[in-house]
Order: structure tokens, then sequence, then C-alpha cells
């Protein structure tokens, strides 16, 4: 874990021993290893990193390091779906579109894990063996758990869309659906998190 005075000097967007690093290409990835274990990377730091000459960039190491600095800020959305393939499908056209994912196989596994308070949004899919969708937004939402929730199912029905929607989701998509809506849906969630204290409550 970083120290507080790490943590002070992120926050002013002076970060000493990575300022040292910059000064040769050969501390280069150190400076970025410094940032990754820190998890302090301020966006000044980013872009001062991005700016970095090609020649350097072309190091795969060096390239792999910044894609770990930069997606360590990315907001986390988990997907559950009882079907690894259409899961793994989600998982990569969210983390195409920038951000961290991570996939479960059914709600329980989802709620057993320790993601539930770092995940910006959920994915779910309706009809699924043990807790349903539906009864997965219940679960969470009587839990103290306000994380945004979009549905997804092949079977849309026009009284269950009214009931995810009514209980808080921020989409119901019916599949296969478009990429625009599920950046749109995301877009929202994402919004609704930075913009509110999403925090357990019980």
């Amino acid at each position: 874990m970083a120290s507080s005075e790490a943590m002070t000097n992120a926050d002013d967007g002076v970060l000493p021993e990575a300022d040292r690093a910059f000064t040769s290409l050969g501390g280069f990835y150190d400076a970025c290893q410094f940032l990754v274990l820190a998890n302090c990377a301020d966006n000044q730091t980013l872009r001062r990193l991005q700016e970095m000459p090609e020649s350097a960039m072309r190091n795969k190491s060096i390239a792999s390091t910044l894609r770990d600095v930069e997606m360590s800020k990315a907001p986390l959305i988990s997907i559950v779906d009882d079907d690894p393939l259409a899961g793994d499908g989600i998982r990569e056209l969210v983390e195409a579109l920038g951000y961290n994912a991570v996939t479960f196989t059914s709600a329980e596994h989802f709620l057993q894990s320790d993601l539930i308070a770092e995940t910006t949004c959920l994915i779910t899919d309706l009809q699924m063996p043990g807790l349903n969708g539906l009864e997965l937004q219940e679960t969470l939402r009587s839990s103290g758990y306000q994380t945004p929730i979009i549905l997804i199912t092949a079977h849309p029905n026009e009284k269950l869309r009214t009931r995810a929607l009514e209980a808080g989701a921020v989409g119901f998509l019916s599949k296969p659906f478009d990429e625009g809506s599920l950046i749109e849906c995301l877009t929202v969630a994402t919004k609704l998190r930075s913009s509110r204290a999403w925090r357990r409550t019980a």
C-alpha cells in the first residue's frame, strides 16, 4: 500500500520518485511500475507518459505497463451471465470501450465476491438458474447497495422491463443489443456512480 505521503503527493500532482525516473529513458519503465504499484497516477502524469517518444513505446513491456496504468483508473463493470460465451462476448465489448470488466456465471457467484462495492455498473442477464437478474437487483438493494444495473434478456417482457426500471435499473436491453445502446447505458451508470457516494448503507 502506498504511504500517506505518496498519496498526498499524488493528489498534488507531484510524484518525486516517478519524476526522477522520467529523467532518463532507462527509468521510464521504473516510473510506470511505481505508478501502477502506488495506484496513484494522476491525469497530468498519465499525459506525460503518453507523450513519451514513440521509440520508447516500441518496447512491449513499457507499452503494456502504460496500459496497466490507464486501466487501473478505468471503472469496473461486472457482468453476470450463466452462458460463459455470452458473458465473454460482453466483457470483450466492454473492455474495448475502455472499461475494466469481470465476468461471473451466476448471481450467487457475484454476491460471494469482494467486488460488489468496487463495481461501477452491473450488467446481468435476466433469466438465469438460481437467482435471476431481477432477484439479484432486489438482493443488492435490500443489502444497501445502489449499484447501477443494466438487465439484458433474449425474451423481453414489458412487465419485467417496467419492474426493473422502477427498481432503479439504468437499462433494460434485448439480446442482441447494439453497441450504441450499451454505451448510452454505461455512460448513465458511470455518471450516477461518480455523482453519489455509492457505499453500502446497511
